[in-house]
């Protein structure tokens, strides 16, 4: 059994990736440039008993994604599980945006889902399950969140179509809307006020706490269930009721 997570040496997809590591189990990690927090990751998996890989690359880059995935086809000729959680964070009015890291945000944060699957596709077998982290700024506009927000709308919708043209391979192809976290996109998207906000909005919760990792994995976890069969291109809210 094999898994990719991209992003997956901090926050959620690390969170994820320790969840799905089982004893055997080939773990691949892609990472953007942090590499002590990268083998950090990577001790944790192999704590587990799983077998972990650590993989550089950028989700902006078509270049890099092809070269992951030629990594991976060198290690494994079966890929179980894909979770996209890598995310490109850029704060500010979109207009103010330069073109270059506006394109590079929407490759990352959007047509990579298209791109990963595409060359990962010979390694995906019936009952593979693929996941895409998105937000809930793909829903609502917030201030400043445009170059996150804009991109994962059009990766929610990219993960529909991928869904449908998939799922006579038996393949399942889904989004999950993690609520607030303490990510390293949060702190970057908001340097001044994260820490408040994320106070106010577990405060807010209905649900009388906010939300956790764990919370985000469990989650994940339930989608890969092979008796999932039947879901295909959802947007799974994890927010104990927030945003209701």
């Amino acid at each position: 059994m094999a898994v990719l997570i991209t992003g997956g040496s901090k926050g959620i997809g690390r969170a994820i990736a320790g969840r799905l590591a089982q004893p055997g189990m080939d773990v691949f990690l892609s990472y953007h440039s942090d590499d002590t927090e990268a083998l950090l990751a990577a001790d944790e998996i192999r704590a587990l008993g799983a077998v972990p890989h650590l993989v550089k690359a950028d989700m902006g880059s078509l270049a890099d994604i092809e070269a992951m995935i030629r990594r991976i086809t060198q290690l494994t000729d079966n890929l179980d599980v894909i979770v996209h959680a890598a995310a490109m964070a850029i704060s500010g009015r979109i207009t103010e945006i330069d073109g270059k890291s506006l394109d590079n945000a929407v490759a990352t944060n959007g047509t990579s889902i298209v791109h990963i699957v595409r060359e990962a596709l010979p390694l995906l077998r019936p009952g593979a399950s693929i996941i895409f982290v998105t937000s809930k700024g793909a829903e609502r506009a917030l201030t400043g969140y445009g170059a996150l927000g804009g991109p994962k709308a059009l990766g929610e919708h990219l993960v529909r179509y991928l869904a449908t043209e998939l799922a006579g391979r038996g393949i399942r192809v889904n989004s999950i809307s993690p609520g607030p976290l303490d990510t390293d996109a949060r702190r970057r998207m908001f340097p001044d006020t994260w820490q408040s906000r994320l106070v106010d909005q577990t405060r807010a919760n209905p649900s009388g706490r906010g939300v956790e990792f764990d919370d985000v994995a469990n989650i994940v976890e339930l989608i890969c269930d092979p008796r999932f069969t039947m879901v295909q291109g959802q947007v799974f809210t994890i927010d104990g009721g927030l945003t209701l």
